[in-house]
C-alpha cells in the first residue's frame, strides 16, 4: 500500500516517523500540563504566556530557515530536541522556571521546523513522497489524540514524574533523529536565489493560513449551535475521522496532478465551510468530516509539492518563510474574525468565500502554463551525495 510504502521499505523514514510521532504525543502532553499549571495560578498569566508563545512560534522559523541551509541539519536538530527535553524537566522548578521553560521550548520547537523539513526531504525517495506525506498527516491527528489521552495520567503521576516522562520522550525522539541516514537531496544547477519562488511561497503561505484558521471558526460555530463542551470534543473526533479518510485518499494522488488536487482541496474546503453555516443540527458533524477530508487534500498536496520541487539547499529558507508568513496571515485572519465572532455563521461564510476565491485563483495560476510558477511545477534536479 502506497500509504505505508516508505514506512515499510525506508529505514531512514521509519526513524523520522518514530521521532515525529513522539514529538506530537509529548507536545500535546506538555501543552496540556502547562495550561493546567498556569491556569491554576492565574488566567491572565496563562493568556499572556500563550500570546507571547504565539509570537515566538510565528517569528522563529524565518531566521532558522537561513541557518538550516548552512549547517548540518541532523546534528543541529538532535541538539535542539535534547535541549527541549532539558527545558521541559526544568518546568517543574517553580512558576518562573515554568514560564521561561515553556517559552524556551516553544522557541526551540519552532526554530527546529526548517531543519526537520530539510531532513525529511533528504530521507524520502521521489516515489515515496506522497504516501509518506499522507501518512504524516494521519499520524499528526492520531497521535495528537493519543497525547490527549495520555495527559489524563497527569493527576496520578504528579508534576515531576509527568514532566520527566515528556522530557524522556523528547530525548528519545532525538535518538531516532540521530539514527537517520541522510543524503543532500536534489542539487539544483540553477541559482539558489529565492526571488523566483516568491509566488510559490505566497501560495503556500495563504493555503496553510486558511487551513490553520478554519478549526477556530468551526469550533466557535459548533459551540454556538450546541451550547456545550461535548460539541468541541465531537468536532475534534470527526475532524480526525475526516483527516484519516483524506490522508488515505491523498496517498493515491498522482505526482502529475498535485497542483490540481491542492486546488480541489481549497474549493472543497470553502464549500464545506459555507454549507456548514446552513445547518443547526448534527448535519454539522457530517460537514466537519468533509472539511477534514479536503483539509488533508490541501496539506498533503502542498507539502508534497514542496518536498518534490523545492531544491534541498534552500528548503530551510523556503519552509521558514512559509511558516512565518502563514502564521502572520493566520493572525491577521484571526483579528478580522474577532469582529464577526458574535456571528459565527457569518464568519464561516466569509472564510469559505475567501477560500473559494483562493481556489479560483489557483485555477487561473494552473492554466497559465507559460508563466514562471517557481516550484509549483517540478524543477530539473539531480541527486546529491551524503550529508554525513
Amino acid at each position: 500500500m502506497k500509504l505505508v510504502k516508505a514506512l515499510r521499505e525506508n529505514k531512514g523514514y521509519r526513524y523520522y516517523w518514530l521521532a515525529t510521532s513522539l514529538m506530537h504525543v509529548s507536545g500535546v502532553m506538555y501543552t496540556i500540563a502547562v495550561a493546567y499549571l498556569l491556569l491554576r495560578l492565574s488566567t491572565p498569566l496563562y493568556a499572556g504566556v500563550s500570546g507571547i508563545s504565539m509570537v515566538i512560534s510565528a517569528l522563529a522559523p524565518f531566521p532558522s530557515g537561513f541557518l538550516a541551509d548552512r549547517v548540518n541539519r541532523k546534528r543541529t536538530l538532535v541538539l535542539l530536541r535534547v535541549l527541549q527535553g532539558v527545558f521541559i524537566i526544568s518546568s517543574s522548578f517553580g512558576v518562573s522556571a515554568l514560564v521561561v521553560s515553556y517559552l524556551a521550548v516553544t522557541f526551540l520547537v519552532s526554530f527546529s521546523s526548517p531543519f526537520s523539513a530539510g531532513i525529511i526531504q533528504s530521507v524520502l525517495k521521489r516515489g515515496e513522497v506522497i504516501g509518506a506525506t499522507s501518512l504524516n498527516s494521519l499520524t499528526i491527528s492520531l497521535f495528537s489524540l493519543t497525547g490527549g489521552v495520555l495527559a489524563l495520567a497527569f493527576p496520578f503521576l504528579g508534576t515531576l514524574a509527568y514532566l520527566f516522562l515528556i522530557s524522556a520522550t523528547r530525548v528519545l525522539s532525538a535518538v531516532f533523529i540521530s539514527l537517520i541516514p541522510l543524503s543532500k537531496g536534489r542539487v539544483e544547477k540553477e541559482s539558489l536565489s529565492l526571488s523566483n519562488m516568491k509566488l510559490s511561497i505566497l501560495v503556500f503561505s495563504v493555503a496553510f493560513a486558511f487551513v490553520g484558521i478554519a478549526p477556530v471558526i468551526v469550533n466557535s460555530y459548533a459551540f454556538d449551535v450546541f451550547k456545550d463542551e461535548q460539541s468541541l470534543a465531537l468536532v475534534s473526533a470527526f475532524t480526525t475521522v475526516g483527516s484519516g479518510v483524506g490522508a488515505f485518499l491523498s496517498s493515491r494522488f498522482s505526482e502529475r496532478f498535485l497542483f490540481s488536487t491542492a486546488t480541489l482541496g481549497a474549493l472543497g474546503l470553502g464549500v464545506s465551510m459555507i454549507s456548514m453555516s446552513l445547518f443547526k443540527d448534527y448535519t454539522v458533524f457530517t460537514l466537519v468530516v468533509i472539511r477534514g477530508i479536503f483539509t488533508s487534500f490541501q496539506n498533503v498536496s502542498w507539502r508534497s509539492i514542496m518536498r518534490l520541487n523545492v531544491p534541498n539547499q534552500v528548503m530551510g529558507r523556503v519552509w521558514g518563510s512559509v511558516k512565518t508568513l502563514s502564521s502572520i496571515l493566520g493572525g491577521a485572519f484571526s483579528v478580522v474574525y474577532s469582529a464577526f465572532s458574535v456571528y459565527p455563521g457569518t464568519a464561516l461564510d466569509i472564510l469559505g468565500f475567501l477560500i473559494i476565491l483562493f481556489g479560483i485563483l489557483l485555477i487561473g495560476i494552473g492554466r497559465n502554463s507559460k508563466k514562471d510558477l517557481g516550484v509549483l511545477r517540478p524543477l530539473p534536479s539531480a541527486e546529491g551525495k551524503s550529508e554525513d
